[in-house]
Formats: C-alpha cells, sequence, structure tokens
C-alpha cells in the first residue's frame, strides 16, 4: 500500500502530466460566429423630415424641366413642318430678315410632329438694337408643349435683327 504522501505525490504528479497533455493538443474551440451589426437608426426630425422631402420634390421638379427642355431641343434647327408669319405695319424687308431668323431657331418638338394645325399668336415689342423687350402670348395654341417650343424659340434667337427703332410686331408660329 501507499502511504498517504505517495498518494498525494502520485496524484499531483497525474494532474501535472495531465495538464501538460492538455497544453500540448491544440484547442479546436469554435468561436460563434459574429452577428452583423444593424446600422444605428438615425434619428431624423419631422423638420429635417420635411426638408428632405422639399429637397426631393424639388429634384424631381428639375429632373421633369430638363427632360422636357431635352425633348424642345431634340430638333435640329429650322426642322419641322412649321412656319412663321409675321403682322404689325413693317417693312418688306425687316419682316423678311426676322422671318429668316426666327426660322433658323424655330424646332417643332418631335413629340408634336403629329398634330396638325397647332398654332400661337405672340406680340413682341422689339428695342432698337433688337433685343426683345418682352412677348406675351395674343392666342396660345392650347397645347403646352407647342407654347413651350415658342418661347424656347424666341430666347435662343436672341438678339433678333435690329428694327432701328422700337417696335411691336405680332408673329404667328404653326405648325401645318
Amino acid at each position: 500500500r501507499l502511504s498517504r504522501k505517495s498518494k498525494t505525490a502520485l496524484s499531483k504528479k497525474k494532474k501535472v502530466t495531465s495538464s501538460r497533455k492538455k497544453s500540448l493538443t491544440p484547442k479546436t474551440t469554435k468561436k460563434a460566429p459574429k452577428k452583423a451589426s444593424s446600422p444605428p437608426n438615425p434619428r431624423v426630425s419631422p423638420e429635417e423630415e420635411r426638408l428632405l422631402a422639399q429637397r426631393l420634390a424639388a429634384l424631381k421638379e428639375e429632373k421633369k424641366l430638363k427632360e422636357r427642355l431635352a425633348r424642345l431641343q431634340s430638333r435640329p434647327k429650322g426642322q419641322g413642318p412649321g412656319g412663321i408669319s409675321l403682322g404689325g405695319g413693317i417693312s418688306e424687308e425687316f419682316a423678311r430678315r426676322l422671318m429668316v431668323h426666327l426660322r433658323s431657331f424655330w424646332a417643332v418638338p418631335e413629340i408634336l410632329q403629329g398634330h396638325k394645325d397647332l398654332s400661337a399668336e405672340v406680340q413682341l415689342q422689339l428695342a432698337p438694337d433688337g433685343r426683345l423687350i418682352s412677348f406675351r402670348f395674343l392666342r396660345p395654341s392650347g397645347e403646352p408643349l407647342f407654347d413651350e417650343a415658342v418661347v424656347a424659340t424666341l430666347k435662343r434667337a436672341q438678339p433678333l435683327p435690329a428694327p432701328g427703332k422700337r417696335l411691336t410686331i405680332s408673329a404667328v408660329f404653326k405648325i401645318y
């Protein structure tokens, strides 16, 4: 039989060797996969939300306007079944120069090519040097895209031929 001391010494030795064995064997414990942390939920005040909604609406409106402008400018200058006539007691020479000038900028939007008999009458006030002082529709066409094409033409055609004096005339823009 072993004495008490021997038993204690033997038990200590077993513990040391078993602890050595444990340290020599590699640990293969599986780590729990990390959970994807959800992004922090930002708190947006009602005022910020309202401002964001306004900004979004403004951007959408700006996009619509750019698309409309692109449609209006999609036709090369002077093309399309349309014309311009002038009235208002002006000389034939000036009327011819002004018509030729405006026609070179007149472009009927492609989307309106199938429409027939559209026309809009516009009153123009010209400065002696050909600047367009003002204009107003005497008779709009009833088709907003057509009327916008008229306005775009007047803006692109600046400056107009100089009449030499302040002049008020009417111009009729048409699609045949």
